[in-house]
């Protein structure tokens, strides 16, 4: 189903505090289109939950507003709002059989018998239980409890899907698995939905957008690639993904030179945008260096290596450029005669270097 461009959730200037003078939610405004996925990615206590539980409900904003499909929700009952949540820990009911599980918002809607069954056996398909419908919960695997519960949120066709770490209880095997049919499910139905995660290679893999939060507030929103290869402070480059970071001033913006410290200069064409004599720090992806002298339109330096670190398809070589540390990650193939102790010849594309504000 293709996504709509229209806003179809709108969040106005939510705050969230629950003593009254520390906010756990801070202005966060967001649209989001009707169809889209988009992932609430940051690590514990940013945000991301509490914002998740006023769309749902389950918390009252202490300012703002949302709205949903031009509907006021955030003075109305959680039931009243036609949303599925699936939780991490799943909340199957142990008593009932997996058919009377996904069966129960339906019953609780007061939807005729014909109606559920019909429903129920459709729910069990899409998520490839259809043969497990009278076993009960404790009689399911990890990954198979987890699709109990995705089927039981939309099995009342909901306005809205929430899933509030939903993965964070399987495997790795699991986790990848169920990102899969996941993803396969919002494609074939096509259904808004708002994913909290603190994985950022689930949000990556699952999302239309990221919006990243940081203490309280939105720190970055925007197409996943997007947000990774150009992020817009320090914490974002962080926390999604890995950088090296290394302090300079622009010295000439005419023809993007910038001096790094302890590195000595190079030439940035980004800096021509910057103020001459301005602070910056310089970010590198560990995956855009190589192995390799560099040639045009590529920076050059010499990688003193301490040490090598193999993953078995890539391998991690650190080591020092001038007095900073620089990490590179390789394929293996790329790193296999790299050797700590040794001091090799390193390049990136200036296409793939940014340029920061110090402390930003």
């Amino acid at each position: 189903m293709p996504m709509s461009s229209e806003a179809y959730l709108v969040l106005g200037n939510l705050y969230k505090s629950y003593d009254g003078e520390q906010n756990a939610v801070a202005d966060v405004s967001l649209s989001v289109a009707k169809g889209e996925f988009v992932s609430f990615l940051g690590p514990s206590g940013s945000g991301k939950t509490t914002t998740l539980m006023m769309i749902a409900g389950f918390e009252q904003p202490s300012a703002g507003s949302i709205h949903l499909n031009g509907r006021r929700l955030d003075h109305i009952a959680s039931y009243r709002r036609n949303i599925g949540i699936v939780f991490q820990n799943y909340a199957l009911f142990p008593h009932m059989t997996i058919r009377r599980n996904i069966g129960f918002p339906l019953r609780m809607r007061k939807a005729p018998a014909g109606e559920i069954d019909r429903r129920v056996g459709r729910a069990l398909e899409m998520v490839g239980l259809s043969a497990y419908g009278e076993r009960r919960p404790r009689e399911l695997s990890g990954g198979q409890q987890q699709r109990v519960a995705l089927a039981r949120a939309l099995v009342f066709e909901p306005d809205i899907l929430l899933l509030d770490e939903p993965l964070g209880a399987l495997d790795k095997n699991l986790r990848e698995h169920m990102q899969v049919e996941i993803k396969r499910i919002h494609r074939e139905l096509g259904i808004t939905t708002i994913y909290v995660t603190h994985d950022q290679s689930e949000a990556m893999t699952l999302s239309d957008r990221l919006v990243v939060f940081n203490q309280g507030r939105i720190e970055q929103v925007g197409d996943p690639l997007a947000v990774y290869r150009r992020p817009h402070s320090v914490f974002v480059a962080e926390f999604i993904g890995d950088c090296n970071r290394l302090n300079g001033k622009v010295r000439d913006r005419a023809s993007g030179i910038v001096e790094l410290e302890g590195c000595g200069p190079i030439r940035i064409p980004e800096a021509a945008g910057w103020s001459h004599g301005e602070d910056v720090q310089l970010v590198l992806r560990p995956e855009f260096v190589r192995p390799g002298k560099g040639g045009k339109d590529e920076l050059s330096f010499s990688l003193a290596v301490e040490g090598v670190v193999h993953y078995g398809d890539t391998a991690v070589v650190i080591g020092r450029w001038g007095d900073k540390q620089i990490r590179m990650r390789a394929l293996s193939y790329d790193a296999a005669g790299i050797e700590e102790g040794s001091t090799i010849a390193a390049r990136a594309e200036t296409a793939n270097l940014w340029l920061l504000p110090q402390g930003g």
